[in-house]
């Protein structure tokens, strides 16, 4: 008797460590899924925005401009890679029209 409580014991060990496995899988297929489904969400969240800083220079390149204007500190024009070049400041032509 003593073996046949054994054995069913180490059956139910397996079949728990196999259920572990298995739900271990499904976690990590749904983490993949998760983050492809972020990944979508922030490629969308990107392209949304230059639609609407696309329109909304359409609608108002003055209003554009003057955004813009505030933040020139931070801006540095994208052909200079130097770090000694990145302290300088754009200048902004004001839109014509």
């Amino acid at each position: 008797m003593t073996s046949f409580r054994t054995c069913v014991f180490v059956v139910l060990l397996a079949a728990i460590a196999l259920g572990v496995v298995a739900m271990r899988q499904a976690q990590a297929s749904t983490a993949v899924r998760v983050l492809e489904f972020e990944s979508q969400w922030v490629s969308l969240r990107r392209e949304l925005w230059q639609v609407q800083s696309r329109v909304a220079r359409l609608k108002s390149p003055v209003r554009v401009y003057n955004r813009v204007g505030w933040f020139h500190d931070t801006l540095v024009p994208p052909h200079e890679d130097s770090a000694e070049k990145s302290s300088t400041r754009v200048v902004l032509n004001p839109p014509t029209g």
